[in-house]
């Protein structure tokens, strides 16, 4: 029997995997840390650490090893064993908070990109000789959503979905344009024939030019410069039959050695409207039409128009005169 006894004793003290490692991990103020990872390598045994922090890895044979501890929060760290002659060492892991710094966040803005998402229409000097109407306002009556409110010919204010006056913003080449704000019989004082660019902008995105956008923002651009040493001109011309309508426009530009002046004068005549009526009513009263004749239509308008400066690759200076 004693043979048989000390055989098997022999026998398992020779079959590898005797060994064991234990620990346990403790945070900076030596408090247990609850399900932490560690791997012991090169075999790729994973546990968790349990509530008090301890750990263990059973049945190891013996060599060499490396414990990996990983934790939310904490940094990573490794420690190296050796086993030899079934030892089962204890070993103590203090982990410490690893600092949690956050890369600089920028915030930027591309004109470009914004555009994009802006309902706006840009009218060119193409469109507004195709459309010359007498006044700018009825000139971009053709766009949807946009229509005028007239007073004869020569007086007329835009309105942008059913809005206007000072619910909607006219700058003409960076000046904003008040005079449409008030009555009826307010219109815009523009030369319909001296606008070749024009930016109308609708929707939300007027709101960027303040409170006075809600309907929308009409800018009217300068014009493009001439090409260097260049001398340019025009002439346009419109008649209406209904109150013999007549008016003009020339313009002369010349630009020597990027020094550019621009001269525009603008005539426009007209006789009061004709209908076919007798009477009409205004203000809740009845007034008689002669000669079926609208009286207070008529009309004159002048304008003249001089532009000068300099244009430089940075830069451009000019200086506009109106009257």
């Amino acid at each position: 029997m004693k043979p048989l006894v000390i055989f098997t004793f022999l026998l398992l003290s020779c079959v590898p995997g005797t060994a064991q490692i234990q620990g346990r991990v403790v945070d900076e103020n030596r408090e247990p840390l609850p399900g932490a990872h560690l791997l012991l390598l090169p075999d790729s045994l994973h546990c968790i650490s349990k509530a008090d922090g301890r750990f263990e890895f059973w049945g190891l044979p013996d060599g060499k090893y490396r414990i990996e501890f990983r934790f939310l929060g904490y940094q990573s760290q490794q420690q190296k064993i050796e086993l030899h002659n079934g030892t089962s060492p204890f070993l103590r892991l203090q982990v410490v908070p690893a600092p949690q710094t956050l890369e600089t966040l920028v915030v930027s803005e591309e004109h470009a990109k914004q555009e994009e998402t802006l309902q706006a229409d840009h009218l060119d000097l193409d469109f507004f000789e195709e459309n010359v109407r007498g006044t700018f306002a009825k000139s971009i009556e053709k766009l949807p959503g946009i229509s005028a409110i007239n007073v004869g010919v020569g007086i007329a204010k835009p309105v942008i979905r059913g809005l206007s006056a000072n619910r909607i913003i006219v700058n003409h080449q960076g000046i904003k344009q008040e005079g449409q704000q008030w009555g009826s019989d307010h219109g815009l004082e523009i030369d319909p024939f001296d606008v070749e660019r024009v930016e109308i902008i609708k929707g939300p995105g007027a709101l960027q030019y303040g409170s006075d956008g809600l309907g929308g923002v009409i800018n009217i651009q300068p014009g493009k410069l001439l090409p260097k040493h260049s001398i340019d001109g025009s002439v346009l011309g419109v008649y209406k039959s209904n109150n013999a309508h007549w008016g003009g426009s020339a313009r002369l530009g010349i630009n020597w050695n990027d020094v550019f002046l621009i001269a525009r004068y603008s005539h426009q005549n007209f006789a009061d409207y004709r209908v076919p009526t007798e009477t009409f009513t205004y203000n809740s009263f009845t007034l008689p039409i002669l000669d079926e004749r609208l009286k207070n239509t008529a009309g004159r308008e002048a304008n003249f128009t001089l532009a000068g400066g300099i244009s430089r690759t940075s830069s451009i200076t000019r200086l506009l005169i109106i009257r």
